[in-house]
């Protein structure tokens, strides 16, 4: 739903917002049109799982479900406040997701909201479904037949033993994206090759059996890696940030290989 700048917010009706379960939620999960947002606060990140192995993780950084975006709501007391969030992202783990969140809205996606406990309901999808959402100088607002809401929240899902298995701590996760995405990499001239910033154990070997030995890993966490000289230059992916600055740097250190090294590039990716 798109409206001008000064469109003035909807007055949210609470029976409209969809209510699902666990087995509902399991059976959309690989829907690709659906958006799955947690509203917990963040925690440490890479900090692992709780100390009691038999708890149910209560941040987002502790456990939470492969590809739910983290918005954390916890403290606001105001749509003023839900709408800063949104646009800042200051309090959530890995920041303001405003472009893919207004894409999706466009694109006639389904959002998923849950808490801990699925508690605070109407107080948070009040809010929710009268926020604007400010880009390239247009508001948004999410269409109330597209929000819905997880009762028992992520408790409810951890105690689901279908969903759990997709559950995990971000350190954990990381490492579990590294096996699973494989993204490709391309050869762009013979002694350099570019790829996305997570990288499997498989590709690792291949880029061995082709002869790299440096890699230039242009984002926002270090990764050394054993058997390659590693060079680390910090960059966040996102639209705050200006990469052209780093392209001098990057072009040096490609030139001093001198082609008789091969060199990977990766590019800034978001952990």
């Amino acid at each position: 739903m798109l409206n001008n700048k000064r469109a003035k917010r909807a007055s949210p009706n609470h029976d409209d917002i969809t209510l699902w379960d666990a087995k509902l939620l399991q059976s959309a999960y690989r829907n690709p049109h659906l958006m799955l947002i947690d509203l917990r606060s963040p925690g440490n990140f890479r900090g692992g799982p709780p100390p009691n192995p038999k708890s149910i993780p209560a941040e987002y950084h502790q456990g939470h479900i492969f590809l739910a975006l983290n918005l954390n709501l916890q403290n606001v007391k105001t749509v003023e406040d839900v709408e800063e969030e949104i646009q800042t992202g200051r309090n959530s783990a890995g920041g303001s997701f405003v472009d893919t969140m207004v894409l999706a809205i466009t694109s006639g996606f389904h959002f998923l909201f849950y808490t801990q406990d699925g508690s605070n309901k109407d107080f948070i999808m009040g809010f929710l479904a009268s926020a604007r959402i400010i880009h390239n100088g247009e508001a948004f607002t999410f269409p109330e037949q597209s929000i819905h809401w997880l009762e028992g929240g992520f408790n409810a899902i951890y105690r689901n033993s279908s969903l759990k298995k997709f559950c995990a701590d971000t350190k954990n996760l990381l490492g579990r994206e590294e096996e699973i995405e494989e993204p490709e990499y391309s050869a762009v001239l013979p002694h350099l090759f570019v790829g996305g910033a997570i990288c499997s154990e498989v590709q690792f070997d291949e880029l061995q059996k082709l002869g790299v030995e440096h890699i230039i890993n242009v984002s926002n966490m270090d990764r050394p890696r054993e058997g390659f000289k590693c060079t680390f230059i910090f960059a966040n992916d996102d639209q705050d940030e200006n990469l052209t600055r780093l392209f001098y740097q990057v072009a040096d250190l490609i030139e001093e290989s001198n082609k008789k090294v091969k060199v990977f590039l990766f590019i800034a990716k978001e952990a």
